[in-house]
């Protein structure tokens, strides 16, 4: 079949755009073996991070979270993973790794790292939602993690970032594993992405992914209806 010259920009753009899905698109890879200088645990694969994701879903007015390790999550049973957000209420995050006092203590870490809320899940499958900056916190609910081989996905109710603010596609957020629950910095064995935030990524509207899968279809039926 020949595709007329006149829709292939449109028929190409149409696949790229509903053929890969968002966690995919957007997530940041992060290499291999890159644990940190200054981490003293032990170099299991669970503990260093390959791709990390936040995505908003606005429609389950939920964050969701994943990140895929370099071995199978538990092979460290006192790890914890730790996604950092920013909402814009203060460098809590900042003061954390870089001030160099405790609880984080020396050396200082994560120059780039800001973050006023934490989402903290285990190899068990927990979640927890801690806000550092006005306190409190929030547990997630069961089936709310995921844990298969070396990746895990959370969901989180939006409900439990107030008070926020602005939408969370304007938020950053970083993610690092831990070799043991505890605030010491040498504890933290990778960062993704390195030294800075990333802003969180909206997932597409039911009503988009229509559109596009109705536009292929069109586009299906004038290529077919022009070749007879």
């Amino acid at each position: 079949m020949t595709i007329p010259k006149k829709w292939r920009p449109l028929l190409l753009a149409a696949l790229l755009s509903a053929g890969a899905p968002v966690s995919s698109a957007f997530a940041v890879g992060d290499p291999a073996d890159d644990f940190l200088g200054s981490y003293t645990g032990p170099h299991n694969g669970d503990l260093d991070v390959l791709s990390a994701d936040v995505r908003f879903d606005q429609a389950g007015s939920q964050l969701v979270f994943s990140a895929t390790l370099n071995g199978a999550i538990g092979t460290s049973p006192d790890a914890v993973y730790v996604f950092g957000l920013d909402r814009g209420w203060g460098s809590v995050g900042n003061n954390v790794f870089q001030s160099g006092s405790p609880p984080g203590g020396l050396p200082k870490i994560g120059s780039g790292v800001m973050f006023d809320t934490v989402l903290i899940l285990t190899p068990g499958g927990a979640g927890n939602v801690a806000d550092l900056f006005y306190g409190g916190g929030h547990s997630l609910g069961a089936g709310s993690v995921t844990i298969s081989g070396n990746t895990l996905t959370a969901f989180a109710p939006l409900s439990f970032f107030e008070p926020r603010i602005g939408e969370p596609t304007s938020w950053g957020w970083n993610f690092w594993p831990r070799d043991i629950n505890s605030l010491a910095n040498v504890h933290v064995s990778d960062f993704a992405p390195d030294n800075s935030d990333l802003r969180i990524t909206p997932v597409p509207e039911p009503g988009t992914w229509a559109m596009l899968l109705g536009g292929l279809a069109g586009l299906g039926l004038m290529v077919r209806y022009r070749r007879h």
